[in-house]
């Protein structure tokens, strides 16, 4: 009887090879210019046989046509030395497309867009079950670095660095109702970083999400963005820095979690919810919102009908060598019996909280202005050394870095669009 083997694949000289890892047979071989094909026809021999692991050794794969994964398939690189490129040859401008599949793991290498076209994404899970996605470098991509759609279910997108795609880096759609597997079955992105290309992590139409322990550095866009009816997402225990817009804008949706997050150094507002019902916004730092940015914005932003959200326990400030804010907390005419409770505002240039809705409840909330003193009538000792000191000169005491992405660029390899 043969063996019931995995199989490897790898690069010698102009050819891949395919072979088994435990009798070390040659079953497949193919021109490197060429590699898609090769693996796909791995897979496609694996699949016939119930699943099983392929092993992408280090190396470089170009990928004329896209690699379609079938069910209870591994696909494993050798970490970031396996890297898969797409070439001018590939239409689909897809690398790793998984439709209809479950049990699918592919982690541990990295995806290139074609450097001389526009490739759409690095990798695809529609319609997927149960499958997981991990240590994954995807990079430079027209749309989206790594794309979950279609109602996919009970699938994970972990400890991967996702970055330069021009859309969003991580991106989920269409998770709702009417799939395989039920309405509303969870997904989950957790533990991964994003820097640089347009949203960091991006939601459309997306029901029951757990965004976990993400960091998202220098998008062009937002970093959190949540709308089209994206309901009952948490985001917790995440960061931001240098976003150019918001660091979270949450549209038309509901049942929103944001909590116990650190968002920092954002041109835009920190969190802005625009036609929101039923959201938690408790225990976050939101840091230096409008930062070098003129008007200036705000910390937390309610509008367009929000309501029946607390927002408890958040500490909201700008450093003094930026520009304030204009406003701590706003709620804008139209919301309507939402919570603002214990939260610590400071440096702003009108009001800690501006309440303009219904019904709503202030209370037990503390503002500082510029760092006065209200019964002394001068600067209390920790600002003392902020006070005089205009909202965008450097310092001695507290090094401020540019707000640019000139590095970011270079690390990227001139994919990005550096700004100031």
């Amino acid at each position: 009887m043969a063996a019931v083997e995995d199989l490897q694949v790898y690069v010698e000289g102009s050819n891949v090879k395919v072979r088994g890892q435990i009798t070390g047979k040659i079953v497949e071989e193919g021109a490197l210019n060429e590699a898609g094909s090769t693996i796909q026809s791995t897979v496609d021999r694996l699949a016939e046989e119930g699943g099983g692991e392929i092993r992408l050794s280090r190396g470089f794969f170009p990928l004329e046509r896209e690699i379609r994964l079938a069910s209870r398939i591994l696909l494993r690189g050798s970490g970031r030395g396996t890297v898969l490129q797409l070439s001018g040859e590939n239409k689909s401008g897809v690398g790793l497309y998984c439709k209809g599949c479950e049990g699918i793991a592919i982690g541990d290498l990295t995806i290139l867009a074609d450097q001389e076209s526009k490739s759409d994404a690095g990798l695809i899970l529609d319609d997927c079950g149960d499958s997981e996605v991990r240590n994954i470098h995807a990079k430079g991509f027209s749309k989206y670095g790594i794309w979950v759609r279609n109602n996919s279910f009970l699938c994970k997108v972990a400890g991967s660095n996702v970055s330069g795609n021009e859309v969003a880096n991580i991106y989920l759609e269409r998770l709702e109702h009417g799939g395989r597997c039920g309405d509303y079955v969870p997904n989950l992105v957790t533990n991964c970083i994003t820097y640089g290309g347009g949203n960091g992590i991006e939601l459309k139409r997306v029901v029951v999400a757990n965004i976990l322990g993400c960091a998202v550095f220098q998008p062009r866009g937002h970093g959190y963005y949540i709308h089209d009816r994206s309901n009952s997402v948490i985001v917790s225990g995440c960061r931001s820095f240098q976003c150019e817009k918001n660091a979270v804008l949450v549209e038309s949706s509901h049942e929103i979690n944001i909590s116990s997050n650190i968002f920092c150094w954002q041109r835009g507002h920190g969190i802005e919810l625009s036609s929101v019902t039923w959201g938690a916004i408790n225990g976050n730092e939101v840091i230096d919102s409008g930062v070098r940015h003129d008007p200036p914005t705000i910390g937390i932003w309610l509008h367009n009908g929000t309501r029946l959200v607390q927002a408890v326990g958040n500490t909201v400030f700008n450093w003094f060598d930026q520009q304030p804010m204009s406003v701590g907390i706003k709620e804008e005419e139209g919301c309507d019996k939402n919570i603002f409770i214990g939260n610590i505002i400071n440096y702003y240039t009108d009001s800690e909280i501006e309440s303009h809705g219904r019904n709503t409840i202030v209370e037990k909330n503390l503002g500082d202005h510029m760092g006065f003193d209200p019964e002394q009538k001068e600067p209390i000792p920790f600002y003392r050394m902020w006070h005089a000191m205009g909202p965008f000169e450097k310092n001695q005491v507290r090094r401020t870095p540019e707000y640019s992405r000139m590095r970011l660029e270079k690390f990227l390899g001139g994919r990005e669009d550096a700004g100031s």
